[in-house]
């Protein structure tokens, strides 16, 4: 199996990041810096995870864990490319909080997961006029939600979208197809039902490709946002533990 010998070189480059990192000086009094700083810990917690899906063989949740790593990496480059991204991301986040206040009305009180608004009603309506101010406040600096492919479009990836993404979405989404896939088996007799199939080579390198090129590239990005002088070493050894596991899938 391919995931035995490129485990350890993914892992190895997990932990170049996290010395190439080490040294990095963030400014506390700079939002850019400290969500980008935030964005990468969450891309990085996501390839530990990764790492120890597939070495449990657990492919379903390896490729669930994917999509949000890269959609976090999504967010991380456009961060660096434009400060006020951070803007926009306020904006999805008063969007989806405007959705669920408005629509509480229509929702039946008797729902535990709701009970909190209720007993505090004037609260939740001073909440949703806050809310509705500041997305008119940002609205009319044409800052407003993101959909999922303008943040791909934003970052100069809408490669990763049309494709990559794509198929990771089928995954979280329980597509059909991917049910199918992970679930029926063809016997002499039917179909049998399977779960925690171990993924085949070609999920590996799809899944433990991906995650590395993001977490490099993530590393990249955050040395351009502090202008780390360039050659660096840390960064070189970065790109030499990607080289090493991209080395596995040619032999």
């Amino acid at each position: 199996m391919i995931a035995e010998r490129a485990l350890p070189c993914f892992q190895g480059l997990i932990n170049a990041i996290s010395v190439s990192t080490a040294h990095l000086k963030f400014l506390s009094t700079n939002a850019q810096h400290l969500l980008a700083a935030s964005l990468h810990a969450t891309i990085m917690e996501h390839a530990r995870a990764i790492s120890t899906l597939v070495e449990s063989g657990n492919a379903t949740g390896s490729f669930i864990v994917l999509r949000s790593l890269l959609e976090a990496s999504v967010d991380l480059f456009n961060l660096v490319s434009d400060p006020t991204y951070s803007e926009f991301m306020h904006s999805a986040l008063l969007d989806q909080q405007q959705y669920l206040l408005e629509s509480l009305p229509d929702e039946d009180r008797s729902n535990p997961y709701l009970a909190e608004f209720f007993e505090h009603w004037n609260d939740t309506q001073a909440a949703l006029t806050r809310v509705r101010i500041k997305l008119k406040e940002l609205k009319a600096r044409d800052i407003k939600p993101l959909g999922i492919r303008e943040r791909f479009k934003r970052a100069n990836r809408l490669d990763l979208y049309k494709v990559p993404y794509a198929y990771l979405c089928w995954h979280s989404h329980n597509n059909i197809n991917i049910l199918e896939e992970r679930h029926l088996q063809q016997t002499s007799t039917g179909f049998a039902i399977t779960y925690s199939r171990s993924p085949d080579d070609h999920d590996v390198l799809l899944i433990l490709d991906t995650s590395a090129g993001l977490i490099a590239n993530s590393v990249a990005f955050l040395y351009q946002l502090l202008e780390v002088p360039s050659p660096s070493p840390e960064l070189e050894g970065v790109m030499a533990a990607l080289d090493r596991l991209r080395a596995v899938w040619k032999g």
